[in-house]
C-alpha cells in the first residue's frame, strides 16, 4: 500500500471531538481532538482484538490534539511524567510544555531513547537530553540499541521510551540495560501496548543469531503498509509483563485511564539500595 493510500485510511471515517473548555495536557492549548483510524483490521486481526478493544487501541492511537499533534497515549505520558514531576520534584507546571521549561526539570539527566512523538518537540529545549533513535542515520541524533546501550552504569535520573519494547528481541536484555544505566532511585517512564483482557504475553519473533524467527505470521505497527523492520513486533503484552518487569529487579506503578482500559503509563523505579545486585547476572 502506498503511504497516500495510508493517509487515505487514516482518514476515512475521521471524526472532530470538540471540547472548548479543556485545554490539552501537552501544549496548553483548547483545540478540538481528531479521531482517525489508525488500527488496521488486518493488524486487529493478528492481534486477537475484539471490536470493543480495537475502539480502546484506534482512542488510544487515533485521538489527536489539533494543537500539537500529540495522540491520547502521548497525553497519557504526559500526565503521567507530570504527576511524577509534582511528587518527586515538586513542580507543578499544568502542562508539558510548561514542566520542561523548569530550572529542576532541565537539571535532570535524561535518556529519551526513542523519540516520544509529540512530547519531543519539547524535550528537546532541555540541556541535558540524550535523545537516541535506533537505527539512526544523522549526524546529530546517535543511535542506541535498548540491548546493548552505550551509556555508562548509573547515568541517567529518568530513562524514557514510547512503543518501543515490542520490537527488541530480548526482552529481558533490554530491562537489564536500562536498569544499568539508571541511577539508584531514577526511574523509566514509559507506554507499552498492554491488552489487559486476561491473555497472557506472548512472542510472535525472536532473533537467532542474527537472522529473525517467527512463531506466528510476521506482524507490523506503523502506517498501514509500512513493513519496516523496525516495526516488526516480537512481543504482544499481556498484564504479565509488568510481573516480568518486575523481577528484573524494579518497583512498578502505574497510571491509567479511568475509561479506556488500553491507556496506561508505566514506573519501573530502580530502588536506592543496591542490595540487589546480581539480579541482572544471566
Amino acid at each position: 500500500m502506498s503511504r497516500f493510500k495510508s493517509i487515505l485510511h487514516l482518514l476515512r471515517g475521521a471524526r472532530i471531538h470538540w471540547r472548548p473548555h479543556k485545554e490539552c495536557v501537552v501544549c496548553g492549548k483548547r483545540m478540538p481532538l481528531l479521531q482517525l483510524n489508525v488500527i488496521t483490521q488486518k493488524l486487529a486481526c493478528q492481534w486477537g482484538l475484539n471490536e470493543k478493544w480495537l475502539g480502546y487501541f484506534q482512542e488510544r492511537e487515533g485521538l489527536i490534539c489539533t494543537g500539537c499533534g500529540s495522540a491520547r497515549r502521548s497525553m497519557l505520558l504526559a500526565e503521567g511524567i507530570l504527576e511524577f514531576a509534582k511528587k518527586s520534584l515538586g513542580i507543578e507546571s499544568g502542562t508539558f510544555k510548561k514542566l520542561v521549561a523548569e530550572e529542576k526539570f532541565q537539571k535532570l539527566k535524561v535518556a529519551e531513547l526513542n523519540s516520544l512523538g509529540s512530547l519531543h518537540g519539547f524535550l528537546k529545549i532541555s540541556p541535558n537530553l540524550h535523545y537516541s533513535e535506533y537505527g539512526s542515520k544523522k549526524t546529530n541524533v546517535r543511535s542506541e540499541d535498548l540491548m546493548d546501550l552505550s551509556y555508562g552504569e548509573n547515568t541517567f535520573d529518568w530513562v524514557l521510551h514510547s512503543e518501543t519494547l515490542e520490537h527488541v528481541p530480548d526482552f529481558q536484555r533490554s530491562w537489564m540495560e536500562i536498569h544499568r544505566v539508571l541511577k539508584p532511585g531514577g526511574a523509566c517512564i514509559f507506554t507499552i501496548p498492554v491488552v489487559a483482557d486476561g491473555r497472557k504475553s506472548r512472542i510472535r519473533a525472536r532473533l537467532n543469531n542474527g537472522i529473525v524467527a517467527h512463531d506466528l505470521p510476521a506482524s507490523y505497527h506503523g502506517l498501514a503498509g509500512e513493513e519496516k523492520p523496525d516495526y516488526l513486533v516480537f512481543h504482544e503484552f499481556g498484564e504479565d509483563c509488568l510481573d516480568e518487569i518486575q523481577s528484573y529487579g524494579f518497583e512498578i506503578s502505574i497510571i491509567k485511564d479511568s475509561i479506556n482500559p488500553a491507556l496506561a503509563c508505566f514506573f519501573a523505579f530502580k530502588p536506592k539500595s543496591e542490595a540487589e545486585n546480581g539480579v541482572f547476572e544471566v
